[in-house]
């Protein structure tokens, strides 16, 4: 992450409010190079300020949804299969219980799969694959795949669910389920505790 944020020429930023997580690092530094001539600088997508607003190049104020189907259309790509939209926002999954190609481990997986449960209440474990320790967040500093969390809740006004380890709260997109579903990720980012694996 520091050396795509040293060496990046222009970094788009979608859907975040910059609010002072380690990985801000990636749009902060290209937006200061910018200032000297030494790069492109960041473009911001947000329907909220930030506090990069100031030093960006391009700042949008809309929803990523928006945004990329205003570009989508004006390149003339088709957007893929299976994506619904209404008035240019996505419709997420409402289920929160799917059936994934992934093992227990969260492993894309083409002979096995299991559910994935994201009900509130429904115990979790980071993915072993997880780069919690690489995103150097103090408040993650405790949580690896050995300790369990619970989901406390579908946020749709967020798009997100919130899961809770060791009294960190960690948000988790709702775009997972529908990239799951159809098996578009290697890894899941979390997993539920005592996951069954049922042939594919």
């Amino acid at each position: 992450m520091e050396k795509e944020a040293a060496t990046a020429d222009l970094v788009l930023v979608l859907g975040t409010s910059l609010s002072g997580l380690n990985a801000d690092q990636c749009a902060s530094t290209p937006a200061r190079r910018s200032c000297k001539g030494s790069a492109m600088g960041t473009i911001i997508i947000s329907p909220q300020r930030t506090v990069l607003d100031v030093s960006a190049t391009v700042r949008i104020f809309a929803t990523a949804d928006r945004a990329m189907l205003a570009l989508a259309t004006l390149l003339r790509l088709p957007l893929p299969p299976g994506d619904q939209l209404v008035n240019g926002c996505a419709i997420f999954c409402k289920s929160t219980r799917v059936l994934v190609p992934y093992d227990k481990l969260g492993g894309k997986s083409v002979s096995v799969r299991t559910w994935w449960d994201l009900s509130p209440g429904a115990k979790m474990r980071v993915s072993v694959h997880n780069n919690i320790a690489g995103a150097k967040q103090p408040c993650y500093k405790d949580v690896t795949s050995k300790v369990e969390g619970k989901v406390l809740r579908r946020d749709d006004i967020s798009c997100c669910y919130e899961i809770e380890f060791r009294g960190a709260v960690m948000k988790l997109g709702l775009w997972w389920l529908e990239a799951a579903i159809r098996g578009k990720l290697d890894h899941l980012p979390v997993v539920n505790v005592g996951a069954v694996e049922q042939a594919a």
